[in-house]
């Protein structure tokens, strides 16, 4: 489990990376970054992400059936949030429920089944991730309205955010 967590995590983060390589360019706070410093080539990056994929879904596969015919599902989450934010303020729930994948994921390889118990902690595991990434996109309310990109604190100002 630990094995396909690590490969899950490092790949959508390397790929979330490269997706906003041109956004974090233009953002005073992320134009630091190795990605848009050109410390870190797009190529490289994306070595990173087939890797640690090709180890998520190895380590799936190696788990159990249910959690390998699930690795797509999940592959799926994790390329499709790093393009939420150019269209939905519910970016941050996408982000929410990826993660939520970790502890329901675990459940299904221990059990090879599905139950109440992970679905109601991949709920809270949903509200959890997705409150504290609002928090931290308040950083850049300003950035995201000015280029158009999709957040709650874009939509609905500090305030909102908070409520």
């Amino acid at each position: 489990m630990l094995i396909a967590l690590a490969g899950a995590r490092n790949g959508a983060n390397a790929l979330n990376r490269i997706v906003d390589k041109d956004i974090d360019k233009k953002n005073p706070r992320t134009a630091n970054r190795h990605m848009p410093k050109g410390l870190v080539k797009d190529y490289e990056a994306l070595g990173i992400v087939i890797f640690c994929f090709s180890i998520f879904i190895i380590a799936a596969y190696k788990l159990n059936t249910l959690c390998f015919i699930l690795s797509p599902e999940a592959l799926f989450l994790f390329i499709i949030y790093s393009y939420t934010k150019r269209f939905t303020w519910a970016c941050h729930i996408v982000l929410g429920i990826t993660c939520a994948g970790a502890p329901v994921g675990a459940w299904l390889a221990v059990t090879g089944k599905f139950a109440l118990t992970p679905i109601i902690l991949g709920a809270i595991v949903t509200l959890w991730v997705a409150g504290f990434d609002i928090i931290y996109a308040t950083q850049d309310i300003e950035f995201d309205r000015k280029t158009g990109l999709f957040s709650i604190p874009a939509k609905f100002g500090l305030k909102g955010s908070f409520a």
